[in-house]
């Protein structure tokens, strides 16, 4: 796609379209990611499925003898909270942390070189940080998790599938996707061309574009006389 576009930025240039001192202005859109807010138990089901999924792809044998059976049957199949009461919800949510929590104590007594780095396994950690409180208690010598979800979560991950998914927030608006930022010339009274095109996580600060939209001019021969950008 790059190789694409920068011919036809080279072609415009060649036809004097373009002219090195251009003026340009960049302004970002929003890129709304095909991703819905699921629940609280359906992401941290999500979490988990990934990691028991990442360890059976890693490590298969590990899988088979380590991996306990109700948990791969547990995590082999979909799962939606919808028109689950309050009471099953909280019951569900624990099985799903001691699952998880289970999964990482197994793996520190019963190390694979295979699974010493489990993506998963940290994005679990932290879905689980961010989305609820783990009280654990000792009865009879035995250990049993309550778990209280956090009602207005600080998230950072919205699908453990692909984590690189934030939350966009530019004055009064909010999504969850990531953001592309457009570079075009700023001539008045012509017709003007798209130059480049950015990428950027939504979370991220539109200031820290501004090197990457130089180095992009750079390489494609343009040294603009001013840039413009919005103050938001």
């Amino acid at each position: 796609m790059s190789l694409i576009f920068d011919k036809t930025v080279g072609i415009a240039q060649e036809k004097g379209f373009i002219k090195k001192r251009s003026k340009q202005r960049i302004d970002a859109t929003h890129i709304i990611s095909h991703v819905n807010r699921i629940s609280t138990t359906a992401m941290l089901f999500r979490a988990v499925k990934c990691v028991v999924e990442e360890i059976e792809k890693k490590d298969p044998d590990y899988y088979e003898k380590e991996i306990p059976e109700h948990i791969q049957e547990r995590y082999n199949k979909r799962f939606s909270s919808f028109g689950i009461s309050k009471e099953k919800r909280g019951e569900k949510l624990a099985e799903i942390v001691e699952d998880g929590l289970y999964i990482k104590s197994l793996l520190e007594k019963v190390p694979s070189e295979k699974l010493e780095d489990l993506e998963q396994l940290e994005i679990m950690e932290t879905i689980f940080e961010e989305n609820v409180k783990i009280n654990r208690k000792e009865i009879e010598e035995r250990i049993f998790v309550e778990v209280e979800e956090i009602q207005t979560p600080k998230q950072t991950i919205f699908n453990p599938r692909d984590p690189s998914i934030k939350m966009g927030i530019k004055g009064k608006k909010s999504w969850v996707g990531s953001k592309c930022h457009v570079v075009e010339t700023a001539e008045k009274g012509k017709v003007n061309f798209i130059t480049d095109m950015k990428y950027q996580k939504s979370n991220e600060n539109d200031s820290q574009i501004h090197d990457k939209v130089k180095e992009g001019n750079e390489r494609t021969g343009l040294h603009p006389e001013k840039l413009y950008a919005d103050t938001n």
